[in-house]
């Protein structure tokens, strides 16, 4: 998927000229992608969005919302992103900026068949830009320096976590401590952390 509101499948990756092929357009910022079930689930700026091919030629015949049901602006930095997916099929995207909205700053779950309210999974997030989930499902980020975050840290989330920063707590009263990180890496080395991979014994993603 691309900013720009493309989702494209691409072919042929171990050769000198892979094939890419335009399965959907005209999203709103699809900046997270996963596949279940056979289907492109996609992540936009203020929704979950099924994409359906029903006559098998790579191209998304049907859009299908599966929730909406949180806040959105137009600020710049109110981003949908970093979609993943549970044993049990629950989704989690991070709601970075609108730190104003009730859910701004927060990493949100949304239930499997999309009914629903999101819920709020952990707060106190500035600009997390990468998640990853482990095989047994554990949740993991990286929370981007800046703005109550003095570097980019490595976090593992817990259900009802706070994270850092004060003004996306999003608690009465206001948090006195946040969940440390795992680790922080210094900005010379990585100011805006991506997302994490799972290897096993072998080396394999």
């Amino acid at each position: 998927a691309t900013v720009y509101g493309d989702v494209w499948l691409v072919g042929d990756l171990d050769s000198d000229a892979p094939s890419w092929t335009r399965y959907a357009t005209g999203m709103y910022q699809p900046l997270g992608l996963r596949v279940v079930d056979g289907k492109v689930v996609v992540i936009e700026r203020g929704q979950l969005t099924i994409l359906e091919d029903r006559n098998g030629d790579d191209q998304a015949d049907v859009y299908r919302c599966l929730n909406n049901r949180w806040h959105t602006t137009g600020q710049p930095h109110a981003f949908d992103l970093c979609l993943e997916v549970d044993g049990d099929g629950n989704f989690y995207f991070f709601k970075t900026g609108a730190w104003h909205t009730p859910t701004g700053g927060c990493l949100l779950k949304i239930a499997a068949d999309g009914s629903g309210d999101p819920a709020i999974f952990a707060t106190g997030f500035r600009h997390a830009n990468g998640m990853g989930i482990s095989p047994d499902g554990q949740l993991s980020g990286a929370g981007q320096q800046g703005n109550w975050i003095p570097a980019t840290r490595l976090n593992l989330y817990q259900d009802g976590g706070f994270y850092g920063m004060m003004n996306t707590h999003h608690r009465d009263p206001a948090p006195k401590s946040y969940h440390r990180p795992m680790m922080w890496f210094p900005l010379g080395a990585d100011p805006s952390g991506a997302s994490q991979a799972s290897i096993d014994d072998s080396g394999s993603p």
